[in-house]
């Protein structure tokens, strides 16, 4: 209140928009504090003081540094901002406002935290805050300084810059193009400059630095540093890197002897293969990190084009003798020797012939399977001289067991005649031309097959295949072969036959076929095995096959029944799976049994999840599968097995579980009742039973070991129990249960009337959910019966209210919706509670949405910027229909008007909101609607006569629109455009024009579009052709008709003669004097005419064409 006296009498509170007007007004205010519960209040004075706030000066900025923290490339520079306290302070006195730096918005409105080391603050590119506060009052400024860090350029080590010493070789010195390694240290980048310099500090500083690096000699011989920096022309920021140029030696060779160029020709054609890369190392002097090239020309040498490929097994292409020539690189450095001449030679030999292998199997000794025997290596000698041509004697042909032997003529094999040889032994023939070093060589390989060791395998033996047992079955003897053959012999070719006795096998006659499908023909019977191997080498062996009998169960057993005594109710019981095994077994005692709770189990090979103790196997109602396996003593015959289905039953028990109690509720009881126990066989039974099959139940009732009658009084008041006996007759299974007998009191549940549930969703989601304490009917539900044994619950539904089950678990919270819930009264000094049950329905009523809008979106109000009024509103709608609402609408947070319509008109800009009030009785308020923003524009007004147009008469002219109003404007000379952004027209024709000028503000103000008529654009035309074909029959300036120019031209000829006065709104002159055409020729015109407030005199000339 702005008095004391409206807060003593509570009148005239101001609005929360009215105490706004306060923030700058320094007075008082009485605030009236008033109790909820009493009419008592209290009022209390508030003094409103306002401090200015102190004006930060923004400092010059940005701040701008090269990246130079402790890692120069993490974009974090080290800044000296504490220098800005006097630039920010700025006229403050210093004592008196204390300057402090942050690093976010919100820490300088806060005041912290501080930026603690200003004067070497360590950031990346970033904007700080800086705060000035008053000392005395707290007020503060803050402004902002942009801390900017200038990356260095990304610069790569060079590698050394060499070239080699072909300029006055020997010196040591080169000319080096420095620039051809820019791109390498820059990566190719642009923007950046590099210079090269002799010391690093010349590098600091930038100068001086090498004027000439495309073309510079280095000073020092051998290897020197240079320094280049590279700077970022934008930022000044550098780097430094070092370029070692180097000048390297050129490579010296060593010519090799002739005889070291000799080859022997192994064809006779006087071509030989050359190892020149034997050469090599004595031609280098066993120098390292130097290559050779052969080439076959010394231009190619010299130019380094078609070097030798395969220097290594060179063939000459000049029979007998060839020069060719070798260069010598530096494999570091790159430099090439001077091309060098060698001479290559060659000496013709004898043609060793190719030689067939020798293939045999080892069959001539005692051991046939070391893979040796003796052989004549000699056969082939005829063939040796036969195929070369030579005259006997005039070769020395030995053997040897390798290559190197023959080719360095010694070990030889001394009896070739008679040689052990070895499988895959390659024996060497070196064929010699007596007297002579010229030889050739030929080979061939001894081929010594074995015949397969066999292994003896084991009996075969299988079950008969089905019962009745016949001691005949199917055999696949191939599953041996794996066994026969090792693991090395399976897959290698070898061909296997199966036959009826040895001398078949031996001959390979009458095979068994096919040996995967053969049924025996007596039991056991041995089978003889013959193994071939690829190259033809036999063995043999033998194999016994042998059938099983299968054993002959009882395929059909008894089940084996238990009654649920244990734990009853689990449906599971504790068996003795071997009490079957007599009737399995039907009279066959050399069986032995496995059990195993699946078929899938019982057939798995092999078999899974066996049942380890069937003397105790716990089990509800199934089977077991029993595996009858046949016994024959030897653990290495395959086990013979039936499979049988053991069926096992669990019988319930009846009346499984407790009983419900049996319970009678009377108001004001004296604890006794009739029970009429058929009513509560149901209970006693179990849901499980129809009662349909009650007749195959047994059920008596006694009391202390006294029967009792189905109709019956109970003895002992309030609570008695009796027992209850239940046995199935089908299966004998019995037991005993206890039944409550219980006469308690009634519990009554009033009906709800006090607590009002109607209510709005003000918890700011507005989705008809909605907090309420239920708990607020408990009072009317228990009515006068006593709280203390009566308890309320409460339910979403009437059934979980009468099952008791599903109960809102917290009442004094629930987040309800318009429904109905069920309560439920219960006296909780009796055992079955006696409920009760009522109901009463919650509303949670939405609150009112609004969202303003208006036809075709439009923003956009139309204002005329002359006089002010609106030329078009814009109407707002809320979007809740009216039904008894209220509309309060606000302008800028200022309301403006309340009606009951649903919209409102608005004709003034700024940012409108809707509170709408819902109807009686709840009245649920809205939440303020989001802004609407209602912008302003309107139709351009002319300034004076919204337009000028200069160059008058001149061949580039302009008209300049002048117009002023709310809106964005577009002009054109035609009323469909095309529009442009500029009010200036150039290169305009001569004539009277209107420009159209159009709002491009959205849902802009163009109903009508904005004009400006009777530009006038002033020309004359440079010449006219009155000929009478209707163009250009007449003369007249364009452009002046308008009255305001009150122009007059006269027309003269070139002696200054004056021929006619016309008027630029006639139809002008059409070339005659007085009625008689004129010579075509240059004419003259003077026209005076009023522009602005002066008189103008224009002269000028055109042409008259005949």
């Amino acid at each position: 209140h702005e008095t004391p006296e409206d807060a003593d009498f509570g009148t005239n509170a101001l609005t929360a928009g009215q105490i706004v007007a306060y923030q700058s007004v320094m007075t008082n205010l009485y605030l009236r504090v008033e109790s909820s519960q009493t009419e008592c209040f209290d009022v209390a004075t508030l003094e409103l003081i306002v401090h200015p706030a102190p004006e930060a000066t923004t400092p010059d900025g940005p701040y701008a540094l090269c990246d130079n923290g402790t890692n120069d490339t993490d974009g974090i520079g080290v800044f000296n901002i504490a220098q800005y306290n006097a630039e920010v302070l700025g006229s403050l006195d210093p004592t008196q406002y204390t300057v402090t730096y942050h690093s976010t918005q919100d820490a300088a409105d806060a005041g912290f935290p501080v930026i603690a080391t200003p004067g070497s603050y360590n950031s990346p590119s970033a904007t700080v805050y800086i705060r000035v506060t008053n000392n005395a009052t707290g007020c503060y400024d803050v402004v902002e300084l942009e801390l900017i860090v200038n990356p260095l350029p990304v610069v790569t080590q060079p590698v050394p810059y060499s070239l080699c010493d072909v300029n006055n070789t020997g010196d040591a010195r080169e000319e080096f193009d420095l620039t051809s390694r820019i791109d390498e240290i820059t990566g190719g980048a642009f923007g950046v400059d590099v210079t090269f310099h002799d010391t690093y500090a010349q590098a600091v500083a930038g100068t001086p630095f090498i004027t000439t690096p495309d073309a510079y000699t280095n000073v020092e011989p051998g290897v020197e540093t240079v320094f280049v920096r590279v700077t970022d022309a934008e930022t000044g920021c550098f780097r430094i890197v070092l370029l070692d140029i180097r000048v390297e030696p050129l490579p010296v060779l060593v010519v090799p002897t002739a005889a070291e160029t000799t080859e022997c020709d192994t064809d006779g054609d006087g071509y030989a293969t050359f190892d020149l890369e034997a050469l090599v190392e004595d031609m280098v002097n066993n120098g390292v990190g130097i290559s050779v090239a052969f080439y076959e020309s010394e231009w190619d040498a010299e130019n380094g084009f078609n070097a030798i490929p395969n220097p290594q097994s060179y063939v000459n292409m000049v029979a007998y003798e060839q020069e060719i020539y070798v260069v010598a690189t530096n494999d570091e450095t790159g430099c090439l020797s001077a091309p060098y001449a060698i001479t290559l030679y060659v000496t013709a030999a004898p043609q060793a012939p190719d030689l067939e292998d020798m293939e045999l199997c080892d069959d001539t000794d005692s051991n046939n399977q070391n893979a040796q025997t003796f052989i004549d290596l000699t056969v082939y000698e005829d063939f040796i001289y036969e195929e070369t041509g030579a005259e006997e004697g005039t070769l020395t042909i030995e053997y040897f067991a390798s290559e190197a032997a023959a080719n360095n003529g010694a070990p030889r094999i001394t009896t070739p005649a008679h040689y052990n040889g070895s499988n895959g032994q390659v024996i060497w023939v070196r064929v010699e031309l007596t007297g002579t070093e010229c030889y050739s060589l030929s080979s061939f390989e001894l081929i010594i097959n074995t015949p397969w060791q066999l292994t003896r395998p084991s009996m075969l033996v299988l079950c008969d295949e089905e019962l009745p047992n016949n001691n005949s079955t199917s055999f696949d003897l191939t599953v041996k072969e794996a066994e026969i053959l090792g693991p090395m012999g399976v897959g290698v070719g070898n061909v296997v036959s199966y036959h009826h006795s040895q001398a078949d096998a031996e001959t390979g006659e009458d095979p068994i076929t096919p040996a995967t499908a053969y049924t025996n023909e007596s039991n056991p019977e041995v089978i003889f095995v013959r193994v071939v191997t690829p190259d033809g080498c036999r063995s043999y062996t033998s194999l016994t096959i042998k059938v099983l009998p299968l054993p002959t169960p009882n395929f059909s057993p008894d089940a084996l029944e238990l009654c649920d005594e244990n734990a009853t109710g689990d449906g599971v019981e504790e068996f003795d799976l071997t009490e079957a095994e007599d009737d399995i077994a039907d009279n066959d005692f050399t069986v032995h049994f496995a059990y195993y709770p699946t078929q899938a189990d019982a057939i798995a090979e092999p078999p899974t999840n066996e049942i380890t103790d069937p003397e105790n196997y716990v089990s509800g109602t199934g089977s077991v599968w029993v595996r009858v396996m046949a016994n024959t003593t030897n653990t290495n015959d395959p086990v013979c097995y039936q499979l049988v289905e053991l069926p096992l039953i669990v019988h319930p028990l009846p009346a499984q579980g407790a009983v419900a109690p049996y319970a009678i509720c009377e108001q004001n009881t004296d604890g006794f009742a009739q029970f009429d126990f058929n009513t509560h066989m149901d209970e006693i039974l179990g849901p499980d039973v129809d009662p349909a099959d009650y007749g195959d139940y047994t059920v008596r009732f006694s009391y202390n070991g006294t029967p009792v009658p189905y109709i019956y009084t109970n003895v002992v008041a309030g609570n008695q129990t009796i027992d209850v006996y239940v046995e199935y007759e089908p299966t004998g299974c019995n037991t005993t249960v206890q039944l409550q007998l219980l006469v308690e009191e009634q519990a009554i549940a009033g009906d709800v009337t006090t607590p009002d549930f109607d209510v709005c969703d003000t918890d700011g989601d507005n989705d008809g959910q909605f907090i309420i304490d239920l708990t607020q009917a408990d009072a009317d539900i228990i009515g006068s019966q006593d709280p203390a044994i009566h308890t309320v619950t409460y339910y979403t539904s009437e059934q979980d209210a009468i099952d008791g089950t599903n109960a809102i678990a917290t009442p004094a919270t629930f987040d309800a919706t318009t429904q109905t819930i069920w309560a439920r009264i219960v006296n909780t000094s009796t055992v079955s509670g006696c409920p009760d049950f009522t109901s009463f329905e919650v509303v949670i009523e939405l609150l009112p949405e609004p969202v303003i809008a208006t036809e075709g979106d439009n923003h956009t109000i139309c204002v005329d910027f002359v006089t002010g009024e609106v030329l078009r509103p814009l109407t707002l709608q809320s979007g809740v229909a009216p039904n008894g609402h209220i509309y309060d609408w606000y302008l800028d947070g200022v309301l403006v008007e309340s009606n009951g319509d649903g919209y409102y008109v608005a004709e003034a800009p700024g940012t409108y909101t809707v509170i709408v009030t819902g109807p009686a009785p709840n009245g649920c308020v809205s939440d303020p609607s989001e802004g609407f923003e209602v912008i302003q524009s309107g139709p351009a007004s002319p300034i004076g006569d919204g337009f000028v147009v200069s160059n008058a008469f001149g061949e580039n002219q302009t008209i300049t629109v002048l117009v002023e109003g709310y809106g964005q404007y577009q002009y054109s000379l035609y009323p469909e455009g095309p529009w442009q952004n500029s009010n200036v027209f150039t290169d305009v024709a001569p004539g009277e024009h209107t420009v159209y000028i159009m709002d491009t503000t959205a849902d802009g103000c163009n109903d009508p579009i904005s004009v400006v008529a009777n530009v006038s654009v002033i020309n004359y035309p440079h010449y006219f052709t009155p000929n009478g074909d209707g163009y250009n029959d007449t003369w007249n300036i364009i452009g002046l008709q308008a009255e305001g120019y009150q122009a007059i031209i006269y027309i003269f000829d070139r002696y200054g003669k004056l021929l006619k006065q016309i008027s630029p709104d006639g139809e002008g002159w059409d070339g005659t004097f007085n009625g008689n055409a004129v010579p075509a020729d240059d004419y003259w015109f003077t026209v005076e005419f009023t522009e602005g407030q002066y008189r103008r005199t224009v002269k000028a000339h055109f042409a008259l064409k005949r």
